[in-house]
């Protein structure tokens, strides 16, 4: 049981996104959702790719990481 939670934040028109809450690593994640093929890794859009600004620099921030996928046409 890698997920111990999910949760649907964002879902619009072809897009759905979900915080999910896990045993183990990203890596661990990766993995597991590669085993069955129905999603494929997408590149991040680049209106979601976050670069720190002169304010937030000298305040480092730990944020979780932002996986992309699509289901996998088969």
């Amino acid at each position: 049981a890698l997920v111990k939670q999910v949760c649907a934040t964002t879902i619009s028109s072809g897009r759905a996104q979900f915080r999910l809450d896990i045993n183990g690593g990203e890596e661990d994640l990766r993995r597991t959702i590669a085993l069955e093929r129905i999603l494929a890794p997408e590149a991040a859009p680049e209106s979601t790719i976050v670069t720190p600004d002169s304010a937030s620099a000298t305040t480092p921030k730990v944020a979780p990481p932002v996986l992309h996928y699509r289901l996998n046409p088969s």
